[in-house]
């Protein structure tokens, strides 16, 4: 079942196109593949550039902050009962003229139908904490926000397709147990609990068939944020990295955990940097790759925590020189490959990023007089996929 207000193969075409652009820019295809591409692959939306997602995104939220802004100096409701169904009034209003925005004018990223479902997001879970407060201060309201704002941001998700609503979720997912006045050890078996449950989760629910690639980028991001929040937390030792260099006292022994626990954690923070890279190297997820890099890089640091050593000034700079020679073995051992690549992969850099800004060689060209030859054709394009033709049965086409 498709809860999402897009078809599969709307967001396909979509996807397509942008790799299609990355292709073009690069020089994989010619300009007319590029354009046979296009009118293949409508997908029968409007899109907005960055830009103009941007600006109406800042200019709905002030518009819409100013109706209810409008409304309370009007009404003035006396007690928050009266405020909270008030923002409930608005965050349904708002999620329903998203929703309407979507469907009327088929508009996808367009920035205020994306601002008005974060606004409702917002003012429902607001509303809804505000309502269930009682008279007195209540404990558990803090984890009924949380819950509210975990399955609004999800629903969201699943209805808009926004990523950051889903890390949103997730984040609130995690807060719950520090709400909970919990134990040290409690607190963080409970975080590895939810973090490792949504990851398992992720892996096997967003598996997805060949024809459904294009949602393969987007669980990999969310997959890698999960990654990286059950290895935080995991090592006990992340709170007090660098805390030796500005603090002299000595650090808690066993960062406060029984010993056992605390060299299991001590292991793990090896182990799962590695799997991560594994898993990233093996599937070709740069995701995961990164997200492996970055943890193994915080387990070094954080080693003479967990051993009780002493630090040194010096020690950032050994840690430096040690990624740098790195870097460089593993570009040296990738560009001694066939075509400079191993299993698959290589360190050059395949694809050109479109750039936005001013082309300083062009713009000196333009200074230098006589530097430019207008009675000279204009360059070819030189793209190996050039002159191909396809077709059968008489049928004959360039591509």
């Amino acid at each position: 079942m498709n809860l999402c207000l897009y078809a599969p193969e709307q967001e396909e075409n979509l996807f397509i196109r942008r790799q299609a652009r990355t292709w073009r820019r690069s020089g994989l295809i010619a300009e007319a593949q590029l354009r046979a591409i296009d009118s293949r692959t409508d997908p029968q939306v409007k899109e907005a550039n960055l830009f103009f997602r941007i600006l109406f995104v800042a200019f709905t939220l002030i518009c819409y902050s100013a109706v209810i802004g409008f409304y309370f100096w009007i009404v003035e409701p006396r007690d928050h009962r009266g405020v909270a169904l008030s923002l409930l009034f608005f965050a349904f209003a708002a999620y329903g003229l998203a929703e309407y925005l979507v469907k009327a004018n088929h508009w996808y990223r367009h920035g205020v139908e994306e601002a008005l479902a974060v606004t409702a997001m917002g003012l429902f879970c607001t509303g809804m904490a505000l309502l269930l407060q009682g008279r007195g201060y209540d404990p558990s309201l803090a984890v009924k926000a949380g819950i509210f704002c975990a399955v609004s941001a999800c629903w969201i998700y699943l209805r808009f397709g926004y990523l950051y609503a889903a890390l949103i979720g997730y984040l609130a997912l995690c807060s719950l147990p520090f709400h909970m006045n919990l134990p040290a050890m409690e607190l963080r078996i409970n975080l590895l609990l939810i973090l490792g449950a949504s990851l398992l989760l992720s892996f096997l629910f967003y598996a997805r068939p060949a024809a459904e690639v294009f949602r393969e980028k987007k669980n990999t991001l969310i997959q890698a944020v999960l990654f990286a929040g059950l290895y935080c937390a995991v090592n006990l030792r992340l709170p007090d990295m660098g805390r030796s260099f500005f603090e002299p006292s000595p650090l808690q022994p066993y960062a406060g955990f029984p010993p056992v626990l605390y060299w299991t954690s001590y292991v793990l923070t090896f182990f799962i940097p590695g799997v991560g890279l594994f898993h990233g190297l093996k599937a070709r997820r740069r995701a995961f790759i990164i997200a492996g890099a970055m943890a193994a890089v915080v387990t070094l640091s954080t080693n003479k925590d967990y051993l009780g050593m002493k630090h040194y000034a010096w020690d950032p700079a050994i840690l430096g020189v040690a990624l740098v020679l790195g870097a460089l073995a593993v570009i040296r051992w990738f560009s001694r490959g066939e075509g400079k690549a191993r299993h698959g992969m290589t360190a050059e850099n395949l694809l050109i990023r479109e750039n936005h800004g001013i082309d300083l060689d062009a713009l000196g060209a333009v200074m230098v007089p006589g530097f430019i030859d207008s009675n000279q054709p204009p360059p070819q394009s030189l793209s190996p996929f050039e002159g191909g033709e396809s077709g059968g049965g008489g049928a004959e086409r360039r591509y």
